[in-house]
């Protein structure tokens, strides 16, 4: 993948592709840098949606995000956010 995360990849069909698909931002993220195909990201509410094209290594990657620097990252900055909204600040 090119790393251009503005325009997903277009597949044609979408429907003749598997798909797997995450609302976690920084999960998909790390799909991306780990060079797996997106094919949609949509914002639904408050909410997102990430669909990629099915790789098998998938279910790797997502035993390697939870241990990784950019889980641990992630974490820290909802840490941070949620400080700020719940207390204005530490």
């Amino acid at each position: 993948m090119s790393g251009d995360i503005d325009r997903p990849e277009s597949v044609g069909n979408v429907e003749s592709v598997s798909v797997f698909s995450t609302n976690d931002m920084s999960f998909a993220a790390y799909l991306i840098m780990k060079g797996v195909r997106l094919i949609s990201a949509q914002r639904l509410g408050k909410s997102f949606q990430f669909k990629f094209i099915h790789d098998s290594k998938i279910e790797r990657y997502s035993i390697e995000y939870v241990g990784s620097e950019v889980s641990r990252f992630d974490d820290a900055v909802r840490k941070l956010k949620r400080a700020l909204k719940e207390n204005g600040g530490i």
